[in-house]
């Protein structure tokens, strides 16, 4: 109460009472502070829960870094704040009707939100378990039912079965790459740092 007098006030009663019975508070943070060695694995086990606690994240579907990809028709996987739902379909399959059919699912029962198959079940599911913690997905940087995007540094174009670097950091790494030719010197740091570059480009 005394050195924090506006969070004392901003607590319900219940919880001010609780806290002058037991003599015990606790400062909690809205966010993960900047700088926190934790901060990311924090962030994305949190995230994780929160799409498996909906039904999400299943074991036979995950895609997780270093390991095989799902032998299944669908993966899915989270980077921090990004989460990536990847469906194999079709080649006639239509971007319409998927989000027809999530739509219709978003209007649906848990039960049969639950059962729904495919990639549109998956992002159902997801939607749902979002909702229900009161996260909404940024609709900017929502990408459904697309042939080609760029997730987690990399650019998948599904029509083609194609995943490399972004064309952004190739671009780079030719430009670099070209201006060293020309120049016909560099330092032992450049030559590093453009070793790492490319390292990114071919994994």
């Amino acid at each position: 109460k005394r050195l924090c007098g506006r969070a004392w006030t901003a607590m319900e009663a219940e919880d001010r009472e609780w806290a002058e019975t037991s003599d015990r508070v606790a400062t909690l943070w809205g966010a993960i502070p900047m700088g926190d060695g934790n901060a990311v694995s924090f962030t994305q086990e949190g995230h994780v829960n929160i799409l498996a606690a909906g039904g999400c994240m299943r074991t036979e579907e995950l895609l997780v870094y270093q390991r095989p990809p799902p032998l299944g028709d669908v993966a899915e996987g989270a980077m921090v704040d990004d989460h990536v739902v990847v469906g194999r379909v079709p080649r006639a399959a239509r971007r319409d009707e998927a989000l027809a059919e999530l739509a219709a699912l978003e209007e649906a029962d848990d039960a049969t939100v639950a059962e729904a198959p495919g990639d549109v079940g998956v992002i159902a599911r997801s939607v749902r378990a979002y909702e229900r913690v009161g996260l909404q997905p940024k609709a900017a940087k929502s990408v459904r039912f697309a042939d080609a995007a760029d997730v987690w540094g990399a650019s998948v174009y599904g029509d083609v079965g194609v995943v490399r670097a972004k064309t952004s950091v190739l671009w780079r790494a030719y430009y670099v790459s070209l201006s060293l030719l020309r120049l016909k010197r560099t330092t032992r740091g450049l030559a590093r740092a453009l070793y790492g570059l490319w390292t990114h480009v071919m994994t």
